[in-house]
């Protein structure tokens, strides 16, 4: 016999990573070409480098977000809140 709740609650945590790369050419290149070098990267290992003939690219790393953002998507109105009293 499966146990009924009587509340449900669903959340997400979600934070920014932004991962960083730096990438060197003896010729001007489009935006397609810089992402795809950079891409060419080991985006797991700082530092990994990709080199083409006259191209550089080195992934910098990834700074990871502490500024979590919480979103409340089930539930919500079912908490208690501080001014509570907490009676059910």
């Amino acid at each position: 016999m499966t146990k009924e709740y009587k509340y449900t609650y669903k959340f997400s945590e979600q934070s920014v990573d932004v991962r960083c790369w730096e990438v060197q050419s003896d010729k001007k290149l489009t935006e397609e070409e810089m992402l795809e070098f950079g891409f060419s990267t080991d985006l797991k290992k700082e530092g990994s480098v990709y080199t083409d003939e006259n191209v550089k690219a080195t992934f910098i790393g990834t700074d990871y977000g502490d500024d979590g953002q919480i979103q409340i998507e089930q539930g919500e109105d079912d908490l208690i809140s501080i001014d509570d009293d907490g009676e059910n």
